[in-house]
């Protein structure tokens, strides 16, 4: 049943081609696996992806720039800091 979860990964890339390397991975075969994207302004060069089928991100995912890595997947609460809350 964990199976099922969403998973999270974590891509590094050079600071300020965060939103080029957004456009490359939407416009890809990664664009049907992705939930949600954070590029957080704090953290400049990574991209977190948030996806259904971890095994397509990372068959898929070497086919990009040699400067755009995907460095491993984390937990939720690794990147929960990055995620800005709103009390409405």
């Amino acid at each position: 049943m964990s199976e099922d979860k969403p998973r999270f990964f974590v891509i590094k890339t050079v600071k300020g081609r965060e939103n080029a390397v957004l456009d490359n991975i939407m416009e890809s075969r990664l664009r049907d696996s992705i939930i949600a994207v954070l590029i957080p302004a704090t953290l400049h060069g990574y991209i977190f992806i948030e996806t259904e089928d971890p095994a397509t991100i990372v068959s898929e995912f070497p086919k990009f720039s040699i400067k755009t890595r995907l460095i491993s997947q984390v937990q939720f609460k690794d990147i929960e800091e990055f995620i800005i809350k709103y009390n409405f």
